[in-house]
């Protein structure tokens, strides 16, 4: 196969021996050629380093690649891990609570427990009845059982203007007639052995009902909110270092 060069020295050479172009022209063709042959070579030599590195950098792409790739598996897979432990503990929640939902007027919820209408308490009242402490007994043995969990007591009540008890409430709101329902069932819960660092209480009285029936909408809501926070074990003080004996400077005998 006949090189560019050769093919460009032999028409060169022709048209010399017919005496188209003069030596100094052709010297000039010659040197020309020479330099452009050169500057392509620099130019091939450049674009090969160019994609040297392009190559490398794509290897250093690619391996970081894999390595976020095998770094979101292993969290998937934590996340796997962690979320079957907290559907286990959310069961083992809902099997403890499970006898209650026979009781009539008592509602087991993807939250924890709802006690309706007049189980808990008299229209009106804040008491608790005794039938409401025995129910509340066995709630109390799942939150103990369960220390991995928030306790939110809410109060609700119905539209109805409080008007038989009214000379009890300093408000006659329903505000207040559900936050005192709701804080008699945390006082009682505590009083069964319930830490009190794991309970609050909300009141929303008749704002948010929850059906047109208002026995529905009088009612206590225990929620169990997970919680990843533990109680830091309390750490003792560092003894403090006894000062060193100076140095004697007498001659050992």
């Amino acid at each position: 196969m006949i090189t560019l060069k050769k093919m460009t020295l032999v028409i060169t050479a022709g048209l010399l021996i017919q005496g188209c172009i003069s030596q100094s022209a052709y010297r000039h063709l010659e040197t020309k050629y020479n330099t452009d042959v050169a500057g392509m070579s620099e130019h091939i030599k450049n674009i090969g380093e160019a994609n040297k590195t392009i190559t490398q950098e794509n290897q250093k792409i690619s391996f970081e690649l894999q390595k976020t790739k095998l770094e979101n598996e292993a969290l998937r897979s934590k996340a796997k891990v962690d979320e079957a432990t907290i559907t286990k503990i959310e069961e083992d929640i809902f099997k403890g609570l499970q006898g209650l939902g026979s009781e009539p007027g008592v509602i087991i919820t993807s939250k924890g427990v709802e006690f309706q209408d007049e189980v808990l308490f008299s229209p009106g009242q804040a008491e608790l009845k005794q039938k409401g402490k025995k129910l509340l007994n066995k709630v109390a043995d799942v939150i103990k059982s369960k220390p991995g969990y928030l306790v939110q007591v809410i109060g609700h009540t119905d539209s109805d203007p409080i008007e038989r008890t009214a000379n009890r409430w300093t408000t006659k709101s329903n505000f207040e007639l559900a936050a005192y329902r709701a804080l008699t069932v945390v006082l009682y819960l505590e009083e069964q052995g319930v830490d009190p660092d794991r309970l609050f209480l909300t009141s929303f009285g008749e704002h948010q009902p929850k059906s047109a029936k208002k026995s529905e909408n009088r009612r206590v809501e225990i929620c169990f909110i997970k919680t990843t926070t533990e109680k830091e074990e309390p750490t003792s003080p560092e003894e403090p270092k006894s000062p060193e004996e100076p140095k004697s400077t007498e001659p050992s005998k």
